[in-house]
């Protein structure tokens, strides 16, 4: 019955933008209320723009099918296939391992990875696929540190997105507007000469900004510089843990691997 109750609007109004004004009033309709699947909803405009006048076929399906939108449809695919094949929890559980499990080396160790897959994939995903590592280190690593932790892999997946084109949706908006000028210099490899070493810098900025905020520094009286660093029976039970985790996952499977 929505459509039919929107209807006096591009009846009152002849003009094309009323038309289209329906439309972008019904899929928001359509979105708030989920009354049909999010990604159906997408789709109608390939229906309603011919059906009222507003555009050909032809023209909008064009828009479905640009090479930013088949970008960030392959970073996707990569989303599923990194999740699929468990491969995050492996890069994750190998660099805490080779970084150490002092509280300071272990925020490191979760801000890598999670750059490291974020310029591959959705910051969100990204995000999402270390948490669940990141939980279970916490309980041997101390809940006082939850706040820096969780900072640690929101900021790592943001800083990480600006990596590569494919990183986040916004890098292919801008990617898509500058294509239109001629003779721009805008590759996916020369994105990633010109935004990985800002990434790092960045990265670096942050670990030691979110340690000047939550742990003791050596030699600065920050605000938590009178509390104690982890003891050696906390870091030792931390690095036994990833390392159970880490057999736990066996040896590198082809799907890893591919």
């Amino acid at each position: 019955s929505l459509p039919f109750l929107l209807l006096p609007l591009p009846l009152a109004w002849s003009d094309p933008a009323a038309r289209c004004l329906y439309v972008l009033i019904l899929m928001g309709c359509f979105w708030l209320g989920e009354l049909i699947p999010i990604p159906a909803t997408a789709l109608l405009p390939v229906v309603l723009f011919p059906l009222l006048g507003i555009m050909t076929t032809g023209q909008v399906s064009m828009f479905y099918m640009k090479s930013s939108i088949m970008l960030f449809i392959g970073g996707l695919m990569v989303a599923i296939a990194v999740e699929h094949s468990n491969l995050h929890r492996r890069v994750g559980l190998r660099v805490l391992l080779l970084v150490g499990s002092s509280p300071r080396m272990v925020l490191l160790g979760f801000m890598l990875p999670t750059a490291i897959l974020s310029m591959w994939i959705s910051n969100t995903a990204s995000t999402a696929m270390m948490i669940p590592i990141l939980e279970g280190v916490l309980v041997e690593l101390g809940a006082q540190h939850r706040k820096m932790m969780m900072l640690a892999i929101a900021y790592a997946a943001n800083i990480g997105g600006t990596g590569t084109l494919i990183g986040t949706p916004p890098n292919l908006v801008m990617f898509e507007f500058i294509g239109k000028f001629a003779d721009q210099p805008i590759t996916f490899g020369s994105w990633m000469v010109l935004c990985v070493p800002l990434m790092v810098v960045n990265l670096i900025l942050s670990w030691v900004w979110l340690q000047l905020l939550f742990l003791p520094i050596p030699f600065i009286r920050n605000k938590v510089a009178d509390k104690d660093e982890q003891s050696g029976s906390a870091s030792c039970e931390v690095n036994k843990l990833l390392k159970d985790r880490y057999e736990e996952l066996g040896k590198m499977n082809r799907h890893e691997k591919a």
